[in-house]
């Protein structure tokens, strides 16, 4: 579902510099965090995209190798980044994407699909140590995507417009979610390791969105800040969601946080900023993503319960070159993978570690 972030032009990355200028003062900066450049693969052009993190500190996402292919990368401190290749079977100019790590290091995303040349997606598991990937497609020339998995080999994905479970104990035959009626598009999109699970529906003749969770195997609304549309992006060990929705302010999505003791609360927008996505959260509700307006500013923030929202590129040193421009995930010790440029405008993931 997520793709790769793409090169900006210098005219833009200079806008977007100009009203983060206009945005930070010396005054209100704090260095909070240091900052790693994961690299890349070599590929041209030169990127690499951050779009999930577990405890370890492991990073998943995707970077372009040196014949110019996608592949679904990991990284960590020991070994820095390594591709984690293609689906068994798959064309070797085929691609890659791995979308999410869980606190197993199992590895979820989706990959070329063996049988279509390139004209159709899988989604696959690599479980933790594993020579290969899975390959869960439903069908050889279907479109499918796993976005996530817990420690106990459970992956929730979809398949075809259908909502997909599929798990290690029953050999992974793909298990049918029932969405919310009245929507024709549906997707599991998060199960935290108690098996709580998060979904989205969509209808294709309205554009109308929904976020739900599984209560008793039937999925539940849970609701929308305002308007006609939430999606839900990530969940946390105590089910907390996170995801952006429709508001009554005219100009764009704003994230938000559920939780079933609270329902859904906005999370608000840092800066100049009209309209943000949450995309990350931790067990302590602090929560990541980016936000924008129409003036070309991008940035990445970090929430964090009784402080509100707060403009990440505030927090690492000015002297590291780098722009935030999204982060994708936080873990329990608040490292925070995310995207932006690197101070030669390349495209670059990175690791955020907490001072100490």
């Amino acid at each position: 579902m997520r793709t790769a972030m793409k090169r900006v032009p210098a005219p833009l990355a200079g806008g977007i510099a100009l009203c983060l200028a206009l945005l930070c003062s010396p005054a209100a900066a704090q260095v909070r965090y240091s900052v790693i450049d994961l690299g890349t693969l070599g590929g041209a052009p030169d990127y690499a995209s951050a779009l999930g993190i577990n405890d370890a500190g492991q990073v998943v996402g995707l970077s372009r190798d040196k014949r110019g292919h996608d592949r679904a990368i990991i990284f960590d401190r020991t070994h820095g980044m390594r591709s984690l290749g293609l689906l068994p079977g798959a064309p070797k100019d085929g691609s890659s994407t791995a979308l999410h790590i869980d606190s197993a290091g199992g590895i979820v995303g989706y990959a070329s699909g063996p049988h279509c040349k390139n004209l159709c997606q899988h989604a696959f598991y690599l479980p933790p140590a594993a020579p290969e990937m899975i390959d869960l497609g439903l069908s050889k020339k279907g479109n499918s995507t796993a976005s996530w998995s817990n420690r106990k080999g459970r992956v929730g994905g979809f398949a075809e417009s259908q909502a997909v479970i599929w798990r290690s104990d029953r050999d992974y035959e793909p298990q049918i979610v029932q969405g919310l009626p009245g929507y024709d598009k549906h997707a599991v999109v998060a199960i935290n390791d108690s098996g709580f699970t998060v979904g989205a529906s969509e209808s294709t003749l309205t554009g109308a969105c929904a976020a739900w969770v599984l209560q008793d195997q039937q999925a539940q609304d849970i609701g929308k800040l305002s308007g006609t549309c939430a999606t839900p992006t990530a969940v946390n060990r105590h089910g907390a969601v996170i995801g952006f929705s429709t508001t009554d302010a005219p100009s764009g999505v704003h994230p938000f946080l559920w939780t079933a003791g609270q329902g859904m609360i906005d999370l608000g927008l840092v800066g100049i900023a009209t309209s943000g996505t949450a995309l990350g959260i931790n067990d302590r509700n602090e929560v990541v993503g980016t936000a924008t307006n129409n003036l070309s500013f991008v940035t990445a923030f970090l929430y964090v319960p009784g402080v509100g929202a707060q403009d990440l590129n505030q927090m690492i040193p000015p002297e590291s070159g780098v722009l935030l421009s999204r982060a994708s995930g936080i873990n329990s010790h608040g490292e925070i993978c995310a995207n932006g440029w690197d101070a030669n405008l390349d495209q670059h993931a990175f690791l955020l570690v907490p001072l100490p």
